[in-house]
C-alpha cells in the first residue's frame, strides 16, 4: 500500500484515508472503464445498432478517454506539443500497429465502415494541418470547430428509426 500518491499537482495522503487503501483506485479504474464500455456495447446491441456504429462511437470514446485526459492536462499546462502529439501518435499507433496486428491474427473485413467515415477522417487530418503549420496553436475557435464537427458526425452516423 502506498503512503502518498502524487498525481500531477494533487497529493493524496493515504494515512488520512481510513475507509479504503490507496491502491484500490488503480485496480478499480480499469475494471470500471471495461464495465462501462462493455455495458454500453451490450445496450447498443440490444437497440439494434450496427457493430461499425458501436466501434465508431462507444468503443472509440471509451478507449479515447485516456487521450482526452492527457490532452486536457497538456492544454492546462500549456504544452500543446504533448496534446497534439498524443492524439496524432495514438491514431497512428491504432491504425498501423493495432489494425495491422489484428490483420495478422485473422483476416478482417470492414464492411460496416463506409467510405464517408474515411473521408471524414482524411478531411479532419487536412483541417488539422494549418494548426500544425502555425506553430502548433489551436485556439478556442478551432477547438470548438473540431468538437462541432464531431457532434455533427455522430448525428450523421446515428440511425433514425
Amino acid at each position: 500500500m502506498f503512503k502518498k500518491i502524487i498525481i500531477s499537482d494533487i497529493t493524496i495522503d493515504c494515512k488520512k484515508i481510513k475507509y479504503a487503501p490507496c491502491y484500490v483506485p488503480f485496480y478499480i479504474l480499469p475494471w470500471l472503464k471495461f464495465t462501462i464500455v462493455s455495458g454500453a456495447v451490450d445496450l447498443a446491441r440490444l437497440w439494434g445498432l450496427s457493430e461499425a456504429l458501436i466501434g465508431l462511437t462507444i468503443v472509440s470514446i471509451g478507449t479515447g478517454t485516456p487521450e482526452l485526459a492527457t490532452a486536457l492536462m497538456a492544454a492546462y499546462r500549456k504544452t500543446a506539443d504533448i496534446a497534439i502529439g498524443n492524439a496524432v501518435g495514438s491514431n497512428l499507433f491504432n491504425i498501423m500497429f493495432v489494425v495491422g496486428l489484428a490483420g495478422l491474427v485473422a483476416p478482417m473485413d470492414a464492411t460496416g465502415i463506409n467510405s464517408s467515415d474515411l473521408y471524414v477522417m482524411f478531411g479532419l487530418t487536412i483541417l488539422l494541418l494549418p494548426t500544425v503549420w502555425t506553430g502548433m496553436v489551436l485556439d478556442r475557435k478551432e477547438g470548438f470547430l473540431f468538437v462541432a464537427i464531431y457532434v455533427a458526425y455522430l448525428y450523421y452516423l446515428w440511425p433514425v428509426k
